[in-house]
């Protein structure tokens, strides 16, 4: 079972690093382009698209890759819900 943790705590660390940096390139991209809303929104969908590399590299075990996942997809359903995205 220690193993079990051990690696879902690792990748979930690194998944979680993945996404800080992928919001600071949005941020980044914000800041410094007069790019379309849209187009940051269509730049999000392909590198949330792209970390299914990530996923695959990272976890041994299917299960442990889906809840972390999931977890994921439940951070951001209730970060939209909050209007935390509002003018990406």
């Amino acid at each position: 079972m220690s193993n079990l943790l051990e690696e879902a705590l690792r990748g979930f660390v690194v998944i979680l690093g993945y996404y800080a940096l992928v919001a600071i390139a949005l941020l980044l991209l914000k800041r410094f382009t007069n790019a379309a809303p849209e187009t940051r929104r269509k730049f999000v969908h392909i590198l949330c698209v792209l970390s299914i590399f990530l996923y695959l590299s990272v976890f041994d075990t299917w299960w442990i890759a889906a809840l972390c996942s999931l977890l994921f997809a439940l951070v951001l359903f209730f970060a939209y819900l909050n209007d935390e995205f509002m003018g990406l």
